[in-house]
């Protein structure tokens, strides 16, 4: 092995001299024996003017030398030009190849406007998916006012619009509708699709002739950028088994929920009024945490976590009235409370203030509480809600392990019964588990045994 890398690397290196160094070499060691012969016949004559002739015969060869040196970088400029020349031809062949293959691309909206003009005029079955870069209003009402112009010619032409509702698309839907209501009935029918997920394209089909074409869109013009590609013949009769086109009989694969045909503003405002809602309840579940309504269901959920803590769980009961301590009495509370004795058993430390107001502080079944849990080694303290208690500490919640935390919302905190259920909510954000975590450990200071 180690005489084949030492063949290797010779052979490397005699090609290297005789591709770059043996040329040069041969120039040079001519031109200083022809340089040495100059000199000697110059020196047999006695030529007065030596140093000068000598100088100029130095610098004729110096002319020379450059001569050779521009003559090679011509050359590899020649080189470097017919290689461009091939790449550009490369590039043709590889986009004929695309265009007979079914699939070209396009990434400049002009490009995108053309194909689309052409798809629009020809087909007489189009379907439009999701945010195209076009004006869909101003599309739509070419097309009608072709279908009232030539009724005859236009009569197998049919349109469906299918997009996802939002704040931005609503006016420019209800404008569609509009045209709709005034234009050939089944010319065009718009849809909305909840939790689509396939991006935009255009779907052309004429059924007679057995064409087919796509334009298979990558972004929206609110992006700001565009990209696609141009599907035709076999390439898009495969993309249009795939979504399956009749979506209104028989839905999209990959489509959460069936589309909605649209026919009047008051379904559009509806619709956009409700996911408005949802994306309110999203963005509350994420800052806040998410949502559990009924004293079953918060106790189930705080037994639930307690079977996972290993360490500690710190927990406060508000007892803001008499409501709120009697409630512990009920099946759930008994459940919540077997927990936390069962957790303790297995070595889970459980430290429990209870934030009472003077006048309740003795009351007798909270007392009964106490005692029973102090009798679990459950660590029980109690904090005065009297006597300028402030309000950031008159919370109700408990940490588990540091890494969950379950707290009531002051909206609807109250155990007691009266009004609507309570609500808590569950969270793992470090930010709200530190800052119960302080107001804890303020309320500790403030407690007695």
């Amino acid at each position: 092995m180690k005489d084949d890398k030492a063949i290797g690397w010779w052979r490397q290196l005699r090609n290297l001299y005789e591709r770059g160094v043996r040329p040069w070499t041969a120039r040079v060691v001519f031109l200083v024996v022809l340089a040495i012969i100059v000199v000697h016949i110059l020196d047999l004559f006695r030529t007065p003017n030596l140093e000068q002739t000598l100088i100029f015969s130095i610098f004729f060869l110096l002319m020379i030398l450059l001569e050779e040196s521009f003559s090679s970088g011509k050359e590899q400029e020649e080189v470097g030009e017919k290689l461009d020349r091939a790449s550009d031809r490369l590039a043709g062949l590889s986009r004929q190849v695309e265009s007979a293959g079914g699939i070209s691309s396009y990434s400049e909206p002009s490009e995108f406007m053309t194909k689309w003009a052409a798809l629009r005029d020809a087909f007489p079955s189009i379907t439009m998916v999701g945010e195209l870069p076009i004006d869909y209003c101003d599309e739509v009402s070419q097309i009608c006012d072709m279908d009232k112009r030539d009724p005859q010619g236009m009569r197998e032409k049919e349109i469906l619009i299918y997009r996802s509702l939002s704040i931005k698309s609503q006016e420019e839907v209800v404008g569609l509708i509009h045209l709709a209501s005034g234009a050939r009935p089944g010319l065009l029918r718009i849809f909305h699709m909840y939790g689509f997920e396939w991006g935009s394209w255009v779907l052309g089909i004429n059924q007679a002739g057995g064409q087919t074409e796509v334009l298979l869109n990558y972004s929206n013009r609110r992006g700001g950028a565009l990209a696609g590609l141009h599907l035709s013949g076999a390439a898009a009769q495969s993309f249009a088994r795939a979504v399956n086109p009749n979506v209104k009989e028989a839905g999209l694969p990959g489509v959460s929920y069936q589309p909605i045909e649209l026919a009047s503003r008051e379904q559009v405002d509806f619709i956009v009024n409700e996911k408005v809602d949802y994306q309110k309840k999203i963005t509350e579940m994420v800052r806040d945490g998410v949502p559990v309504e009924g004293s079953d269901k918060i106790c189930a959920a705080m037994t639930a976590l307690l079977h996972d803590t290993q360490k500690f769980l710190h927990i406060t009961h508000l007892c803001a009235d008499e409501g709120s301590i009697t409630r512990m009495q009920e099946e759930a509370f008994q459940g919540w409370i077997a927990a936390n004795v069962s957790a303790v058993q297995r070595g889970v430390t459980i430290r429990r203030i209870f934030i009472v107001p003077d006048g309740l502080t003795n009351h007798p079944y909270l007392q009964q509480v106490r005692e029973a849990m102090r009798l679990k080694n459950i660590d029980v303290l109690t904090c005065r809600l009297d006597g300028g208690l402030r309000a950031r500490l008159l919370e109700d919640f408990s940490i588990y392990d540091g890494k969950h935390l379950v707290y009531m919302d002051k909206g609807r905190s109250t155990w007691s019964g009266a009004g609507k259920e309570p609500l808590a909510r569950c969270t793992e954000t470090r930010e709200k588990i530190d800052e119960f975590g302080s107001i804890f450990s303020s309320l500790e200071r403030l407690s007695v045994r």
